[in-house]
């Protein structure tokens, strides 16, 4: 395999450039879908666009609102008969012109002395879409026919998911197994594959007080002990969310900002609090409503906020959880990672929201991510490992051959 793969490197790196080249930020990702589409067209496959407007979506119960403007964009490629796996990758990519830092053209795929290769999103996640492309190509120009072609799917994802990757994988549908192939996050390349993802909210609490009438003209005349401080109010609150935190074993809670008055001498009249929860058993609905019980049941224990029940909201990415560890899906592709590496991966359970839930969650498929080593994600100087970049190229591959072998072995005895 590692021959095959090999021997189309130049053409590999040459769709890798040629894929960076083409601007594709959050909703503007026609053009780059274009060329992807050609590349699978000419493999065989037929591409259906997939109608990609989150607002379409805002009714779902996990529906995450994008954190940017965008009409979306997804895109699914099938062949005819069974399918085996499901191949995929997101499209977008952070917007350049909004970065500094860049010592060279983001547009073009640039090398550098320590084996990597630079330019706008080839990290996250350009190095898995094209990654993708090269492993069906490889295969093909090897005159490989697998029994169970797989589909792909490529579609933008990075404000949450709901502007094209939710919206492409159900319409994608079931498949035996599906591999996320995105450069890994961590840092060490394929020493570790994704088989898991840790739902995930973000909350705000908007505590009131009362600011007391001062005697004078100025703030400092007034007398604290006649008014409601709103951020005492706020502690309380927090303490109840620690203690309920403490009785979740599934769930991390943390209240990591706190605003509140206006200076020294004036009790605020308002705070806001806003922190975030990790979870691996539960949903969004069920975690929101566990932190409102908790503020609940905190206000019920004082007068002042039993009148002025603090307000808590949603506000963010959120994420439901999702697991396939141990599946046999997850386990052959420890096997072609560790026969491709010579190390067998550690499975990797602590990213949160990753776009491996969307498989899991909406079409029954156990879902690993994999990806090649690479570095400043989403930021200036995006870069990707050259010869980890194709051992990426070969583990695909190797997924591919052997779970089709494995999989088609009971239809053919």
């Amino acid at each position: 395999m590692a021959a095959i793969v090999n021997g189309d490197a130049d053409a590999t790196l040459d769709l890798l450039k040629r894929v960076v080249a083409v601007p594709s930020v959050t909703g503007n990702t026609a053009a780059v879908h274009a060329l992807l589409r050609a590349e699978l067209e000419q493999l065989g496959y037929t591409v259906d666009d997939v109608a990609s407007d989150p607002n379409d979506m805002r009714g779902e119960p996990d529906f995450s609102p994008p954190t940017r403007e965008t009409s979306g964009g997804g895109m699914v490629a099938h062949k005819p008969g069974p399918r085996g796996i499901m191949l995929f990758a997101h499209s977008d990519t952070s917007d350049h012109e909004r970065q500094d830092g860049w010592q060279t053209d983001p547009l073009v795929l640039t090398p550098d002395d320590q084996g990597r290769v630079a330019g706008i999103g080839v990290a996250d996640c350009k190095a898995g879409v094209v990654a993708i492309v090269a492993a069906l190509k490889s295969l093909d120009r090897a005159g490989i026919r697998l029994r169970k072609p797989p589909a792909v799917v490529i579609a933008e994802a990075k404000t949450g998911g709901f502007t094209g990757m939710y919206q492409s994988v159900r319409q994608a549908g079931r498949s035996e197994g599906a591999l996320y192939c995105h450069p890994g996050e961590v840092g060490d390349g394929m020493g570790r594959i994704k088989v898991a993802t840790r739902g995930v909210l973000s909350f705000r609490i908007t505590v009131a007080g009362r600011t007391p009438i001062p005697i004078e003209s100025s703030a400092r005349s007034a007398d604290p002990r006649q008014g409601e401080n709103a951020l005492v109010h706020a502690s309380r609150v927090v303490g109840a969310i620690v203690n309920w935190a403490e009785t979740q074993p599934h769930l991390i809670c943390s209240v990591n900002t706190i605003q509140a008055g206006r200076d020294a001498l004036e009790v605020p009249a308002l705070c806001v609090m806003e922190g975030t929860c990790w979870y691996t058993e539960g949903t969004i609905t069920s975690v929101i409503d566990g932190l409102k019980s908790a503020v609940s049941k905190a206000a019920a224990s004082n007068p002042w906020l039993a009148a002025n029940v603090p307000e808590v909201e949603l506000i963010g990415v959120r994420a439901n959880p999702a697991s396939c560890a141990d599946s046999p899906f997850a386990v052959a592709v420890q096997d072609a990672v560790a026969a491709v590496t010579g190390t067998r991966p550690e499975p990797y359970d602590w990213h949160s929201a990753s776009d491996i839930r969307f498989p899991m969650l909406y079409a029954d498929t156990p879902t690993v991510g994999i990806g090649s080593i690479a570095g400043n994600f989403g930021r200036s100087g995006e870069w990707v490992d050259v010869a980890d970049f194709m051992r990426m190229v070969e583990v695909i591959a190797r997924v591919l051959v052997c779970w089709d072998e494995r999989s088609a072995a009971p239809a053919a005895a």
